[in-house]
């Protein structure tokens, strides 16, 4: 396809200055910033290993770091929504064709 398939959105509270510098590094972010201890992020590309990136994040957290996670597939038309709560991640799956109808948004 002529533009990146992946889109990945997200932000993780509790990092420290180079722990955020190891995964931007790391991951190859698009955008990113950091503050307070807090790292947001912004992926744009043709893949991104969202298991082993979840994996990675968690060996910097503490049990109550926050952190959220969109993870788009634009050929798919999908998205996965990661969130950690109370040292766990949970996933939502999201058909983006859903959210469209019900926000009445056409295209």
């Amino acid at each position: 396809m002529g533009y990146d398939e992946i889109r990945v959105y997200g932000y993780s509270r509790g990092l420290t200055e180079e722990q955020a510098k190891e995964l931007v590094e790391k991951y190859g972010f698009t955008e990113h910033s950091f503050a307070e201890g807090t790292l947001d992020f912004e992926y744009e590309g043709s893949y991104f290993f969202i298991d082993d990136f979840l994996e990675e994040l968690e060996k910097y957290l503490d049990a109550d770091a926050k952190a959220g996670v969109d993870y788009i597939d634009q050929y798919e038309f999908t998205m996965q929504r990661y969130t950690r709560e109370n040292g766990a991640w949970i996933c939502k799956n999201i058909n983006l064709n859903d959210v469209l109808e019900r926000y009445n948004q056409e295209f």
